[in-house]
């Protein structure tokens, strides 16, 4: 059974009240953070508005798996990240790409060079967010698709959904974040537009959280994480 101190985020105490592998302790956690005891170490798994991890589905889980501190991106980057994480790894992005979002305005990933828009919106439970990015017009452009099916084809909490309405009810209550691709060719250099949302207390909140710690620890990636609420 995982020691976890108690957090202060009412959305991931609740989860965490009901994960199986999880014993809250007496101590509360600092803002910000989640702690917890595994095998004599104490282990600092971090997030909020300023941090900027990078996106589980992105990284290799090894080192997630042997760090003591550990930081998951804010809102804003989970999005972008979501949306240009395969790009990015690939080496595809010929120029700084541009992101609009209504998530809180925060630090987003340096390494993607992005100029970031922030929409003021009031009210609503998800956070939705597009970005553009210029490509190598390619021969192929089915290697597109498989860039993003090998980096997101067997995640729980990143879904492509490509056909039908684009609307908050896809992502609303859910613990994962949607997805979609809008290529515009041209002879050299295209633009690939990529939309992607996530409820708050998601992918973009709570269920990211327990979704880290549970590879932290060792866990199946799904405990403790409800389909919906």
């Amino acid at each position: 059974m995982l020691q976890v101190d108690r957090p202060t985020y009412s959305r991931l105490l609740e989860l965490l009240e009901s994960h199986p592998e999880v014993r809250l302790t007496e101590t509360t956690s600092p803002a910000g953070t989640l702690t917890f005891e595994q095998c004599g170490r104490r282990r600092v798994l971090r997030y909020g508005q300023e941090t900027l991890g990078g996106l589980i589905e992105i990284e290799d889980n090894n080192p997630l798996v042997c760090a003591d501190d550990v930081s998951i991106p804010n809102a804003a980057a989970t999005l972008l990240w979501v949306a240009l994480g395969p790009l990015f790894r690939a080496g595809l992005i010929l120029e700084p790409p541009v992101f609009q979002t209504n998530a809180p305005e925060a630090p987003l990933p340096p390494e993607l060079e992005v100029e970031g828009a922030f929409e003021v919106e009031e009210g609503g439970s998800v956070y939705a967010g597009q970005a553009m990015a210029v490509v190598p017009t390619l021969d192929d452009w089915g290697d597109i698709d498989l860039l993003y099916e090998e980096a997101y084809g067997r995640s729980f909490y990143v879904r492509r959904i490509q056909d039908g309405d684009w609307h908050p009810s896809l992502v609303s209550n859910r613990p994962f974040a949607a997805y979609r691709i809008r290529l515009t060719p041209d002879d050299h250099r295209s633009l690939l537009t990529v939309q992607v949302m996530a409820d708050k207390e998601g992918k973009c909140g709570a269920c990211q959280v327990v979704h880290t710690l549970n590879v932290m620890a060792g866990f199946e990636e799904c405990l403790g994480i409800p389909d919906s609420w």
